[in-house]
């Protein structure tokens, strides 16, 4: 007896699901706020949930985009001069899961090295 073509195809639709459910698909991404920016200082920017790859993005006088990882944690050495109000934004670029987060924005505070501001 041949199956119905909806009972051939429901179970890999049905397999994925509960694979992207194990996996975490689903899970809501939380970004965690930092502390403060310092001007040249690195800042490291932390997440959990939903499923890699991750891109995040901060604005500040411009946009930067900052490289794609599949890790949950991001190192940031902040080149925007003291003064600046700075956002950052994370996403899940996993086709089954696109989500996205932000953080609320800090001042940049100044440092005791501004050598980066030109490079």
């Amino acid at each position: 007896m041949k199956l119905p073509i909806y009972r051939s195809t429901a179970l890999p639709a049905i397999a994925f699901l509960l694979q992207s459910l194990r996996a975490g698909a689903f899970d809501p991404l939380i970004f965690n706020p930092v502390d403060a920016y310092v001007e040249c200082q690195p800042v490291v920017f932390s997440w959990s949930g939903a499923l890699p790859p991750y891109d995040m993005g901060v604005l500040g006088t411009r946009i930067k985009t900052l490289p794609a990882t599949n890790a949950t944690s991001l190192t940031w050495v902040v080149d925007f001069p003291a003064g600046t109000v700075v956002r950052a934004a994370v996403r899940s670029l996993n086709t089954s899961s696109i989500t996205f987060a932000s953080i609320p924005a800090l001042t940049v505070m100044a440092g005791n090295d501004s050598t980066c501001l030109s490079s």
